[in-house]
C-alpha cells in the first residue's frame, strides 16, 4: 500500500511581491492571505512554498476598489504548473543526461542516494521529456539575442535532413551558419516540393530576416522549393557531397582492393599466429617484437574508410608497405623463422601494386579538386573570386579528359567525375561571393553526428533510430558548449 508522505518536518518558505508599494497610489501594500501552498522538490531537498497575496491599503485606490491581489512572480517561476519538481531539478537532470551523458539509472542514484530526493526512475525519464520541451520553448530567446546582427547583416542558412531509416519521418533542420543557431526544424513524411515549400522554407522566410545565402545537398525537390520560396537567393551545393558522389567508382574499386588484400593475407597470417602462440615465452624480447608485429598486422586489416579522401584499401596497402620495411630492418638486426614468415605475409600485397597506384592516382584527383575549390586564404593573399575558381576547376577537368584519352583504364572514372561536376556546376561556386566561405554542409553534418554519438555514449547501443524518432525534434536544440549556469 502506498503511504502518505510525512510533511511535518518539511521547511516552509514564504514569498511576497517584489514591490511593497502599490504601483498606482504608492501606498504600502497590506498582507491579505496565502494564495497557494505547494510542496516542491529542490536540489537541496523538499520545501513547502507559500505564496502570500498583498492588497493596497488605501481605500481610494482603484486597486483596492477592484480588490486586486499582488503575488510573487519569483514563486511562480520556481516550477511548472502541475509539477512538484523545481525547474533547477529539471534542468539538472537534462544537463546530466545530454551534457554529461549519464544514464537514467545513474541520475536516479545520485538524486536518491546522494541528495536524498523522493523521485523514481520513471519520474526521471518523464522529466527528461519535460526538459526537452522547455529547451525548445525557450530557444527563441537565443535567436533574439542576435536579432540586431541578423537585421543588419542578414542570414546564411544551411539545410539538411536526418533520416533514421526508410519508412520513417525525415527530420529537416534549418541552421544559421554564423552562430550555429537552429532556426527551424520539422519532421516530414513527404519530401516533395510543395511540402518543403510550405513546412520547411516558408517558416524561415516568415522570421523576417534577409536571407543572403543557402547551403544544402543537391536534392532536386529542395532546389526547386528554394527557387520558388526564396527567389534570387544564391544556392550553394555542398562541395563535399559533390566530391563524395564523384568518388563513387573510386570508393567501389577501393573496397574491392581492400577485400582482395584481406583475402590474400588473412589465411597465411593466421597460420603464423597459431605457430607463435604456443611457444611464446612472456619474457623473451624476440617474441615480444613478434607479437607486436602480429598485432600491427591484425589492426591494419581492420582499417576503415572515410570517403572521399581516406580510403581503406589504400590505407591497408600503405600500412603493409611500412610494416614490410620495418620487418626488413628487424631481419637485418637478427633473424628468426617467424619473422621471415611475417615478412612473407606482408609481401603478399605486392601483386596489387598496379591496382594501388591507379587508385592512388584517382584519389589524388579528388584531393586536387578539393584544393582548387578551397584555395588558401590569409593575410596578403587576394580573396578568390568565383570566376577564378571556375576557370581553375574547368582547366583541371579538361586535363583529366585528355588523360582519359591516353589512358583508357581511367576513362570511366574521369567521365563520372566530369558528369558529376557538370550536373552541379551552376550551384558549386556561389560561396565565393560571400563574406565567409560557406562551401560545405559539414557543420550541420557534424552537428547530426555529434547528436548520434552522444546518444550512443549514453546507452551504449549503435542504433539511435528510436531516439531520433521520439526526441529528435527537441534534441536538435541541445548546445553541448553551454554550461549549466547558461542553461538555467
Amino acid at each position: 500500500m502506498r503511504r502518505a508522505k510525512d510533511n511535518r518536518h518539511v521547511p516552509k518558505r514564504y514569498y511576497r511581491p517584489a514591490s511593497i508599494c502599490c504601483p498606482y497610489c504608492h501606498h504600502v501594500l497590506k498582507r491579505a492571505y496565502p494564495l497557494w501552498r505547494k510542496y516542491i522538490v529542490f536540489l537541496s531537498g523538499r520545501l513547502q512554498i507559500i505564496s502570500v497575496g498583498y492588497r493596497c491599503s488605501h481605500p481610494a485606490c482603484r486597486c483596492a476598489k477592484q480588490k486586486r491581489v499582488f503575488a510573487s512572480q519569483e514563486a511562480a517561476r520556481l516550477t511548472l504548473h502541475g509539477s512538484s519538481f523545481a525547474l533547477e531539478v529539471i534542468a539538472q537532470i537534462g544537463y546530466w543526461r545530454f551534457w554529461k551523458r549519464w544514464t537514467v539509472t545513474q541520475i536516479h542514484e545520485v538524486l536518491t542516494q546522494e541528495r536524498h530526493l523522493p523521485i523514481s526512475e520513471r519520474q526521471v525519464l518523464y522529466l527528461l521529456g519535460v526538459f526537452l520541451v522547455l529547451l525548445r520553448c525557450t530557444y527563441h530567446l537565443r535567436i533574439e539575442e542576435h536579432a540586431a546582427y541578423f537585421r543588419r547583416h542578414g542570414l546564411f542558412i544551411s539545410i539538411d535532413a536526418l533520416k533514421p531509416e526508410k519508412g520513417n519521418r525525415a527530420l529537416y533542420v534549418v541552421r544559421e551558419l554564423k552562430f550555429g543557431l537552429v532556426l527551424h526544424e520539422v519532421s516530414l513524411f513527404s519530401t516533395g516540393q510543395p511540402t518543403l515549400e510550405r513546412r520547411l522554407l516558408q517558416p524561415v522566410k516568415d522570421l523576417g530576416y534577409r536571407i543572403r545565402g543557402l547551403v544544402s545537398d543537391d536534392e532536386k525537390a529542395l532546389r526547386r522549393a528554394a527557387a520558388h520560396v526564396l527567389p534570387g537567393v544564391p544556392h550553394q551545393t555542398c562541395q563535399l557531397h559533390c566530391l563524395l558522389d564523384a568518388a563513387t567508382p573510386i570508393v567501389a574499386a577501393d573496397q574491392a582492393l581492400k577485400k582482395a588484400l584481406k583475402k590474400a593475407i588473412r589465411a597465411p597470417f593466421y597460420v603464423v599466429c597459431q605457430a607463435l602462440e604456443p611457444d611464446a615465452p612472456d619474457d623473451h624480447p624476440c617474441y615480444a617484437v613478434l607479437n607486436t608485429y602480429a598485432d600491427l598486422i591484425r589492426s591494419t586489416l581492420t582499417e576503415g574508410s572515410k570517403p572521399p579522401f581516406a580510403l581503406g584499401g589504400l590505407r591497408v596497402f600503405e600500412d603493409l608497405a611500412r610494416l614490410e620495411a620495418s620487418l626488413e630492418r628487424s631481419g637485418k638486426k637478427g633473424g628468426h623463422p617467424l619473422l621471415d614468415q611475417l615478412l612473407a605475409v606482408v609481401r603478399r600485397r605486392q601483386p596489387f601494386t598496379a591496382q594501388y597506384r591507379r587508385l592512388r592516382r584517382q584519389r589524388d584527383w579528388l584531393v586536387k579538386l578539393d584544393r582548387l575549390l578551397d584555395p588558401p586564404e590569409g593575410e596578403g593573399q587576394p580573396h578568390p573570386t568565383r570566376r577564378e575558381v571556375e576557370r581553375q576547376v574547368k582547366t583541371f577537368l579538361a586535363q583529366l579528359e585528355q588523360h582519359a584519352q591516353a589512358c583508357p583504364a581511367d576513362a570511366a572514372v574521369v567521365a563520372h567525375i566530369c558528369a558529376t561536376f557538370q550536373q552541379r556546376w551552376p550551384r558549386l561556386f556561389a560561396c565565393y561571393a560571400w563574406p565567409e566561405r560557406y562551401r560545405t554542409n559539414n557543420k550541420l553534418e557534424t552537428f547530426f553526428g555529434r547528436l548520434r554519438t552522444r546518444q550512443r555514449q549514453i546507452h551504449g547501443r549503435k542504433s539511435v533510430h528510436e531516439f531520433i524518432l521520439r526526441y529528435g525534434e527537441w534534441a536538435v536544440f541541445i548546445d553541448p558548449a553551454e554550461s549549466f549556469e547558461q542553461l538555467l
